[in-house]
């Protein structure tokens, strides 16, 4: 007996066993008329030690300490094949394993644990603050093997004080990037007030992690169909122009501009329009136009990211003018831009996606009473605008093929050329030569200002 209990000799078993039998021959002799002797007991005797192995081992289990998913996917993490970045080391990722919060989406159970980043950096831009949150999510596959991605919240500003969650997104507003266990990012996400406004994937399984569809008003911006009509192949549609201004806000590295993080800060209405757009094919079929469709800049938001090919806007520096004969030439390659419409698909709206590059030089010219920076600049917004009026015929026309949305494109830009006396065309009515020719480049901001 110690402090009140009972303690067991660990070494005095056999006498625990002879005790017990001894207590079962002086049960039964009490109840029977002939004695027993301990050798008649050996088969009570093998009952009773199996009952108490049985009972022993069923403790044993009982009392073993049992792994928690948490602990479980604590064990199995690692950042080995991660891929450092500029912006995110490994080194610096920490992560804390006790602040699980668990969701189911469709079959999957997903976990979200916080995680802090030791040295990320806040970059002041223009009164706006740059902040980043990650959170790391795991889950089990088909074969119960766990899975991990790294998520970075890039909330806009009226969001940074607010707690933020990748799997309950709620109000949030702001991006998001989902990188894998190797540093890949695999998907840029924008929302508004916790609704998934435009997803671009980098990699497959980025499509299928949480089963979020984009708003189609983001995707297509304020572009609404009232009326329809026209024969003989053509089309003629009064669409009603909502304009939007975005705010980002862009921590980069100043020594080499390049961008380390983009955080949306917020969108301004800028008025509205109304335009008559009218388009002829012969194998066109107008649309039935008894849905809503939003749209109408042609470079929705999902194109911001850290590839300049991806950027917004046209850049002046694309078009390097020079004097030649009565004008001034500009010889550019790689004129391209994203087109995004909707049309209905029975009872479904069907999104198209058409990336468009011309092919071959597009050659401008101006009027040579322009400077050259006069020219640049004047033909970027000239360009935008074409753009802008592209992605209108698009969708007015949303079944058309690559091919007639690559002539549509390149017939507005000589149309919004014409304008200030220019022109755009594929042929080299001036003799440029190949070294002459300069690349297209994008601008994240604007189309700049070369004067």
């Amino acid at each position: 007996m110690r402090n009140g209990r009972y303690t067991e000799n660990p070494n005095n078993k056999q006498s625990k066993y002879t005790q017990i039998i001894l207590l079962m021959k002086n049960y039964l002799n009490s109840h029977f008329k002939s004695p027993l002797n301990v050798k008649s007991l050996k088969p009570f005797f093998y009952i009773a030690l199996f009952l108490i192995t049985l009972s022993g081992c069923e403790t044993e289990h009982i009392n073993q300490p049992t792994q928690t998913i948490e602990q479980s996917l604590e064990q199995a993490f690692s950042l080995d094949d991660f891929k450092d970045s500029p912006a995110l080391q490994k080194e610096d990722i920490l992560i804390d394993w006790t602040s699980a919060v668990e969701r189911k989406f469709d079959t999957s159970i997903f976990y979200e644990f916080s995680v802090t980043h030791k040295n990320a950096s806040i970059v002041n831009i223009e009164g706006y603050v740059s902040k980043s949150s990650y959170r790391l999510l795991a889950r089990f596959d088909e074969n119960d093997q766990p899975e991990y991605f790294l998520v970075e919240l890039l909330p806009s500003v009226d969001n940074t004080t607010k707690e933020l969650s990748y799997i309950a997104i709620a109000d949030y507003s702001g991006m998001a990037y989902v990188f894998d266990t190797t540093g890949e990012k695999i998907a840029r996400e924008s929302y508004e007030v916790g609704v998934l406004q435009t997803k671009s994937i980098g990699n497959g399984i980025g499509r299928n992690l949480l089963p979020r569809q984009p708003a189609k008003c983001a995707i297509l911006e304020g572009l609404e169909p009232v009326n329809c009509s026209g024969g003989g192949g053509c089309s003629t549609s009064t669409v009603t122009i909502q304009h939007w201004e975005y705010f980002y806000d862009v921590s980069y590295y100043t020594n080499t501009n390049q961008v380390i993080d983009i955080t949306y800060s917020h969108r301004e209405s800028r008025g509205q329009t109304v335009k008559q757009v009218t388009n002829c094919h012969t194998s066109y079929t107008p649309p039935v136009n008894n849905t809503t469709a939003e749209s109408v800049k042609s470079n929705p938001p999902q194109v911001l990211s850290d590839n300049p090919e991806e950027w917004p806007f046209p850049d002046c520096s694309s078009f390097e003018y020079a004097a030649v004969g009565g004008s001034r030439v500009a010889a550019v390659k790689g004129v391209r831009n994203y087109f995004v419409t909707t049309h209905a698909d029975g009872n479904d709206l069907k999104i198209e996606l058409s990336d468009i590059v011309i092919p071959g030089v597009v050659y401008f010219n101006t009027p040579l009473v322009m400077t050259n920076g006069e020219a640049q600049t004047a033909t970027a917004l000239l360009v935008n605008e074409a753009i802008t009026a592209t992605a209108l015929w698009y969708d007015a026309n949303p079944t058309a093929s690559a091919n007639q949305l690559e002539f549509e494109f390149l017939n507005e830009i000589n149309l919004a050329m014409k304008s200030i006396g220019g022109a755009a065309s594929r042929n080299n009515l001036y003799g440029i030569s190949a070294r002459s020719v300069s690349q297209y480049r994008r601008n994240f901001f604007t189309t700049g200002n070369c004067n």
